[in-house]
């Protein structure tokens, strides 16, 4: 594509494309401010193309625990019900999800060792070029042991290739639309959004981080979002229950009220 042919729509495709397998809105801002600069560099003026993704301040959007059963229920074909449970019960993103082999399962773990290119289908690593485990859950575990092997890749079309980007995003869409769920911006990428903000309330954050591959932990914290019964359970269960407190202040009123005429 020359710079003459470039329009708003190419670039708006391309940063929703790098959303998509999971780069961070700073980093596609990055990316965009240097094709900016490039452009400028070569045509001797500013162009008035849009090179930033404005409006978009990393604000996490998960899919609903609620939604995601339905959409389990919704998913007639073990590989889409795969789907659902690596993006929200392993935090697997879905070029890692495409990029799985069966030998990357052992013992009760996945390690993702690959992504696959969104574009192209080439091997790439995965987020943040590091190899993680992941430890699966018991929902997984029966997918996995239901599952046709149709060759090396664990979500595979019929004759054992991996399933393309667009043939998972249309019949994921789909799967949103059947099972009557609102469907987000980024249906498959905010399923794992799903993993992250649930763990957030469960787990310690260094776990979490190496969980979601996150090199930064100040990236894992985004999914922490504390209200005021989070505050109470903490104090709960550090010093003990307000509440009993309070009523056992109760019991002892009348007794000094008693006390004085």
């Amino acid at each position: 594509m020359t710079i003459e042919g470039l329009k708003q729509p190419d670039v708006d495709t391309y940063a929703q494309s790098e959303l998509d397998r999971g780069m961070a809105i700073k980093t596609v801002n990055n990316q965009l401010a240097v094709l900016s600069t490039l452009i400028k560099y070569t045509t001797g003026e500013k162009s008035k193309l849009r090179f930033k993704l404005d409006g978009m301040a990393g604000e996490i959007s998960a899919v609903a625990t609620e939604d995601v059963e339905q959409l389990l229920t919704a998913a007639t074909d073990q590989r889409y019900r795969l789907l659902v449970l690596l993006a929200s019960e392993a935090g697997l993103r879905a070029g890692e999800i495409r990029g799985l082999m069966w030998s990357d399962l052992k013992e009760g773990q996945l390690t993702v060792r690959r992504a696959l290119d969104k574009l192209t289908n080439e091997a790439i690593a995965p987020k943040h070029n590091k190899t993680r485990t992941v430890p699966l859950s018991p929902r997984i575990v029966s997918v996995l042991a239901e599952l046709p092997r149709r060759g090396l890749w664990m979500v595979a079309e019929q004759d054992g290739s991996p399933v393309t980007y667009d043939r998972i995003s249309e019949t994921v869409n789909a799967l949103y639309v059947r099972a009557g769920v609102p469907r987000p911006p980024k249906p498959i990428h905010c399923l794992w959004h799903t993993f992250g903000t649930v763990m957030a309330r469960k787990v310690p954050l260094p776990v979490l981080q190496k969980l979601m591959g996150h090199s930064d932990i100040q990236t894992t914290l985004r999914y922490v979002d504390v209200n005021e019964d989070d505050k109470r359970e903490a104090i709960t269960l550090v010093f003990g229950s307000p509440a009993a407190a309070l009523q056992a202040m109760r019991k002892q009123e009348p007794q000094r009220e008693g006390g004085n005429p």
